[in-house]
This record gives structure tokens, sequence and C-alpha cells, in this order.
């Protein structure tokens, strides 16, 4: 308990504002490490974790930024509690480095000299930037001798090395489909069964099933803000709420649900069971049910 409270203290300087770390750093050389710490987590860390460990002092500072994308504050001190490294971790609250610096791809490295930049590009740039300063020892140079291997083919395109794998198709329900059932707890503890809250509709009436992301506001989510303010407007008793899984525990769901004002029920979708039954994939999304249980209307909200 005593280790998790430090890492919580840790994380909690780390995120104070960047301008507030600069003014307080001495250090001539600013080394920022746009980093996405699931990669960490998938062994997946940019190779040249060992040389940037090995800069880090009072002349040249290592500092790693990770996007407020598809974290938790949860998830961000398990990662420093298990990659040392990443003890200096800042948050990058509204994506305002990644603007700053034009960071769209991670890991990125912006290389900073008394505030102005050096260096900025991936670990390929990266790398062939520390060979032509002579900055990086023949063993580090070792390490990474993969990321330069086309070094002196600077102009020439080189075939994509992705692996595609097949994906099973997502089975997607739409209008006039019969909608599946599902069962569940909302966030209250009321128990949720589709075909039960479809029995007590009127003949007239309908189900509307919301699907949303709490981790909206985010640039792929666009206009995601105006759809939920639209939801939180609404005061019938025949909406329910399906909250994504991924990336969130349901302390984070609760927290979005009273910041946004959303008064319906709201049932968090923690393994995506019903995102893939509806065959959901993009939100805000609204789907219709009527009372015999067939889909009368799909839609972005």
């Amino acid at each position: 308990m005593k280790a998790l409270f430090l890492v919580f203290v840790l994380l909690s300087v780390s995120t104070a504002s960047f301008a507030e770390q600069s003014q307080s750093s001495e250090t001539k050389m600013k080394h920022l490490v746009f980093i996405d710490v699931w990669q960490y987590f998938s062994d997946q860390q940019t190779p040249l974790t060992d040389w940037l460990s090995a800069q880090n002092s009072e002349e040249y500072q290592v500092q790693y930024v990770q996007p407020n994308i598809n974290v938790t504050r949860d998830i961000l001190a398990q990662a420093q509690q298990a990659f040392p490294v990443l003890g200096d971790l800042y948050l990058d609250e509204n994506y305002q480095l990644m603007r700053q610096y034009g960071v769209w791809q991670m890991p990125y490295h912006v290389i900073l000299q008394n505030d102005q930049t050096v260096f900025k590009g991936n670990d390929t740039g990266l790398a062939r930037y520390l060979v032509a300063e002579q900055l990086i020892n023949q063993e580090q140079l070792t390490a990474v001798h993969h990321l330069l291997q086309d070094l002196t083919h600077e102009n020439k395109l080189q075939p994509s090395q992705t692996q595609f794998v097949k994906q099973a198709p997502v089975a997607r329900v739409d209008e006039n489909d019969i909608a599946p059932n599902f069962k569940g707890h909302t966030l209250s503890a009321e128990p949720i069964n589709l075909n039960s809250r479809l029995t007590n509709l009127q003949a007239d009436e309908h189900l509307s099933l919301v699907f949303v992301d709490s981790l909206c506001p985010m640039p792929q989510f666009a206009g995601c803000e105006a759809s939920l303010a639209h939801l939180a407007k609404r005061k019938d008793n025949n909406t329910l709420i399906v909250v994504n899984g991924y990336y969130v525990d349901e302390h984070h769901v609760k927290q979005f649900i009273a910041a946004n004002k959303l008064s319906q029920p709201v049932l968090w979708d923690q393994h995506n069971h019903i995102f893939n039954q509806y065959g959901v994939l993009a939100t805000v999304t609204e789907i219709r049910i009527n009372k015999n249980g067939r889909v009368i209307r799909r839609t972005q909200l």
C-alpha cells in the first residue's frame, strides 16, 4: 500500500503544469518522449529506452509524456510501478504538447535546447540523429542497429513491414433485424434484461440503446460532447446508456456520467459484449427497438 501511495504521489507531481516543470529545471537539454503506456504493457516500448535512461542527468533531462488518450490515472500509476523508467511521467491534458510540437504518432521524440527544438522524429529518426551527432556509443548502436539499416537509402521507399491479421467479421444489427437479448446490471445495481424492458413498453413506445465512450472528448470522437449534451436533456424513461468498457474502470465511468449530467440508466459494458452483439464500432450510436424486439432505427446521435 505504501508503494502504491508513493506512485500516486509521484504521478500527481508529474502531472503538474509542464511550464512550471520547465521553469524549475536548470537542465540545458530536455528530451520529450511521447509514449503510449499500453505499448509498455505489451513489451513494445521504444528500443532506445536504455540510451534514454543513461542520459538522464542535470545536463540532459528525459521527460516521458503520455497523451490523455485511452488511459486513467490508475493505469498510469500501474505503469509507473511496473516500469521504473517511467517515474518522470507527464500526463498531457487536452493534448497541449502534442499540438505544440505536431506529434501524431508514438513513440515520438522532441529534443529541446534552451527551449528551442533541435530535433523532432520517431525512433528511426532519433537513431540517425544520434549517429550523426556522435551521441551514441557502439554498444547502444548495436542495440538499435535495425533502426539504421536503411540509413544509406534515405530516399528509397521501403515496403511496409506491417503484418495484417484477418479479423472475424463483426455482426451488425440493422433496421428490421431482431435485437439480441442481453442481461446485466446498471451502475446503480439495477438488474437489466432487454426482453423484460421491451415487454413493459406500450404498443407505441420504443427503447433507445445509446452507445457512448467515456473517453469523450477525444479528437477521434468528433462532436461527441454535443451529442452527450443533447442526451442529457432527455427526460424519458425508455433510454438505456451503454458505455464502452475498453481502457476504463467503473470509477472513471461514474465520473464521466456525473460530469455530463446523464440521468438515464447506465450499463458499463465491461467486456464490450453488447457493443459486439450490435456491431457498434463508432460512438455516439443510437439503436431504437420496438416492443416486438425489432430494430426500427440505427443512427449516429
